[in-house]
């Protein structure tokens, strides 16, 4: 697998994948409904260049990374009738481990020092009529997550954060409120408010990569805390016989946001990550409209804007304005589309990271479909005039 935006592309990626769920409708006089699930996965990834020009004069490559990673969970959640409405109670379990050494001509480390992450979370749900036209919906979660690097990379934390911190516990509570309104049959409004938590990923608290030479290094922050979002979210939704409309606005409210970022050190800098207060807001608005002779209009918009308050600055790693545009004729047998997508410039990049302002694009897409029986043959070209 080629990656012309990395130094290394992909001998190989493997994947297992194992997913079981159970599920019974009314299995007593007050449970609606009693569900189960299990899942494992693993993935075997390697990466080298020998495929690329840095390789020459090396015998098969000069950089390689092997990554290893598994993941189990489960999940069970019963629907319960109380009063005229419904209650979901639910716990959910998961454990991931993460391992990946690098190779350079300096050596071999520990760039993904062996790490566990385990979830432990419980929730509960109810959802209610408040009349004919008015849903209300409350809900609440509590989390305890563990985050461990089994392999001591303690120098690189120690030299850039002055820490030998390996093991990490976080206990965080969430909840969300959620109403909706229809005064007529077409229209939905809806509208809400919610508090949830993130843990710092395993990569962001103890990836550990020595680069060589004045190359920065990457290495992870181990007191990074988890990030709280306090979220708003409000939007409308109207279905009518020839037209389908949505759209959804949002306030964030972001409490120790991770946020990527590049520090000096006693040698040379390093990227890594830290913790900052944010406020993204933004929105998408959807639109369908259903033309005779069985031809059909799309359209759509989404934005986001974002700031790093501790910093006064733009966050980095944001999307601009995009914008999509879509023409489809769809009958039985046959689909036919075109498409354009756009995005404008974007000029709100973070300046310390060297992020470079992009300048807006647009391209164009088609496809085609023709279904014969149980057959279905799809053909289409991405990026019809080949722009960059």
């Amino acid at each position: 697998i080629i990656y012309p935006y990395l130094l290394m592309d992909a001998v190989y990626d493997d994947t297992d994948r194992l997913n079981m769920n159970y599920e019974i409708s009314a299995p007593g006089h007050y449970i609606k409904k009693f569900k189960a699930q299990f899942y494992w996965n693993q993935v075997k990834h390697d990466m080298t260049d020998e495929k690329r020009l840095s390789s020459l004069g090396f015998d098969e490559y000069k950089m390689r990374c092997y990554a290893e990673a598994e993941t189990l969970g489960g999940k069970l959640e019963s629907d319960i009738f109380l009063s005229d409405g419904i209650l979901t109670l639910g716990v959910d379990y998961y454990f991931r481990n993460w391992d990946a050494e690098n190779t350079l001509p300096t050596g071999k480390q520990k760039m993904m020092p062996d790490v566990d992450s385990s979830n432990m979370g419980t929730y509960i749900e109810y959802g209610q009529p408040m009349g004919e036209e008015i849903r209300l919906t409350l809900g609440m979660r509590f989390d305890y997550a563990k985050t461990k690097a089994n392999d001591d990379r303690t120098g690189l934390y120690t030299l850039y954060h002055n820490t030998m911190d390996r093991e990490k516990t976080d206990s965080y509570a969430g909840g969300n409120i959620q109403i909706l309104y229809f005064p007529v049959k077409e229209i939905e409004f809806f509208g809400g408010f919610g508090c949830i938590t993130r843990p710092p990923a395993p990569d962001e608290r103890y990836i550990a990569m020595q680069k060589p030479q004045m190359i920065p290094d990457w290495v992870g922050n181990p007191e990074l805390n988890p990030s709280q979002n306090r979220e708003f979210d409000f939007g409308v939704k109207y279905l009518g016989d020839i037209f389908y409309g949505k759209t959804t606005f949002f306030y964030s409210d972001v409490k120790d946001f991770i946020s990527i970022y590049d520090l000096g050190g006693p040698v040379k800098s390093a990227r890594s990550f830290r913790n900052v207060d944010a406020i993204l807001y933004g929105g998408e608005i959807n639109l369908n409209l259903f033309l005779p002779l069985d031809f059909y209009l799309q359209g759509g918009l989404s934005y986001t804007r974002a700031r790093d308050d501790t910093h006064n600055k733009p966050l980095p790693e944001i999307p601009p304005l995009q914008i999509r545009i879509a023409s489809r004729y769809d009958v039985d047998r046959y689909f036919a589309e075109i498409e354009g997508i756009f995005a404008d410039g974007q000029h709100r990049v973070d300046p310390e990271l060297n992020e470079e302002k992009t300048p807006g694009w647009g391209i164009m897409n088609l496809k085609f479909g023709v279904k014969f029986k149980k057959i279905n043959i799809f053909a289409g070209v991405n990026n019809l005039y080949d722009r960059y």
